[in-house]
């Protein structure tokens, strides 16, 4: 693609590939973020990948590369234009077979199956169970969880946990419950004890790494 800005159009179409650039890039570069954030979990990686492949084929689908390239691609001439939009298409095409071939984004995933886990959205006692089976935790007493999980509904359902996040929301569930709800407690543990990502880790080696310098 960077080879494209320093073809035999020079700068007539330069600025406009850097342009697509900057606004597709921008587009992982906030999904990284999201899978980096300090505050994520297991939960959520299924919705933030599912979103980026979204995101990717919406563009494909309306052809948009950004406002600034769609409306630099109306000052060329027919044929350049069409040039640089097939550029900008097979961009789309190969990110997108990119994503899906490193990803499952199947419904029988692991990450599909867990994300039900994260207590944001309405979710019925059997695909709750479902989400914990798939974590092979045998410690949980089933029956047990479909009680806790009766108790809690109308908690999950009151206006207070609008806007929290997951972990937020077992947290509030754990102080606001009259009974121990060991297996949720157990379930809660498990999901946000799994790494999303190593930043962490790579947070630690910057930090020794500056604490050896010094």
């Amino acid at each position: 693609m960077l080879w494209k800005c320093f073809g035999e159009d020079g700068n007539e179409v330069s600025e406009m590939y850097f342009l697509f650039l900057s606004h597709i890039l921008k587009v992982f570069s906030d999904c990284i973020e999201a899978l980096e954030a300090k505050s994520f979990s297991i939960t959520s990686v299924f919705k933030v990948m599912t979103e980026l492949k979204g995101k990717l084929e919406r563009r494909l689908k309306d052809t948009f590369f950004g406002f600034a390239v769609n409306d630099k691609l109306k000052q060329l001439t027919p044929d350049l234009a069409k040039k640089c939009e097939a550029d900008f298409l097979v961009f789309y095409e190969r990110a997108k077979k990119y994503v899906s071939k490193r990803y499952d984004f199947s419904e029988n995933s692991f990450h599909s199956k867990v994300s039900t886990l994260r207590l944001t959205t309405a979710v019925s006692y059997g695909e709750y169970s479902d989400a914990v089976q798939a974590c092979s935790l045998k410690d949980i007493d089933m029956d047990g969880l479909y009680e806790e999980y009766g108790m809690v509904e109308a908690i999950l359902s009151s206006s207070e946990m609008e806007g929290c996040h997951s972990e937020e929301r077992y947290l509030k569930l754990f102080s606001k419950a009259e009974v121990p709800l060991v297996n949720l407690r157990k379930v809660s543990a498990y999901i946000f004890s799994i790494p999303c990502s190593n930043a962490h880790t790579e947070r630690v080696f910057s930090m020794m790494t500056s604490a050896w310098r010094n």
